[in-house]
């Protein structure tokens, strides 16, 4: 994928040189440049969010996995929305849970499928009372029996209505003892 093009920096260029083709970072040799790119650079905050969302998009898991929390923590909501299932996925748990609240509320009700449930489990109460209920019901019954009792208290009672029935019904008996009475 691309680094930079060439139109974006022309009249910036000064006495660095541009190759006028795309290029495609698909051998190995190009791809361990780009992640140690990434590593040897240690991105700052607005580098990250300097990033398009088409940049954020064609990062590989491994690139992505190279990414501090304090890096995720620069992502605007489009760029978190745009990654896809492959790179939400692969996301650590640290990684998760570092997504700003925000940007995670951002994320398509087929992106919020996509994490899994060790994912969603590292998810802070902060991160899933702040989930929409379309969010909250695009969970599967797995993601939601990953929840803590402490994320299970943080849900609002329009939250717990958006759960489907197959969801709810998979809600631990220590879940339900976790809810208080306006939740119910």
């Amino acid at each position: 994928h691309l680094l930079i093009e060439w139109n974006a920096w022309k009249d910036k260029a000064g006495n660095f040189g541009f190759h006028y083709s795309l290029y495609n970072f698909d051998s190995d040799p190009e791809v361990s440049f780009f992640e140690n790119l990434l590593r040897q650079l240690k991105l700052t905050p607005d580098q990250i969010e300097a990033l398009t969302t088409e940049q954020v998009a064609a990062l590989t898991t491994d690139q992505l996995n190279t990414l501090t929390t304090t890096q995720l923590d620069a992502l605007t909501s489009a760029q978190v929305a745009a990654l896809v299932q492959s790179q939400l996925s692969a996301l650590t748990t640290a990684q998760a849970s570092a997504i700003p609240t925000a940007q995670l509320s951002a994320l398509t009700t087929t992106s919020i499928t996509n994490l899994t449930e060790t994912q969603v489990g590292t998810l802070t109460s902060t991160q899933v009372s702040l989930l929409g209920t379309t969010q909250i019901g695009a969970l599967t019954s797995t993601e939601v029996q990953a929840f803590t009792t402490t994320q299970a208290n943080a849900l609002t009672a329009t939250q717990i209505g958006g759960l489907t029935t197959t969801a709810a019904n998979k809600f631990s008996t220590t879940q339900f003892g976790a809810l208080s009475t306006t939740q119910v």
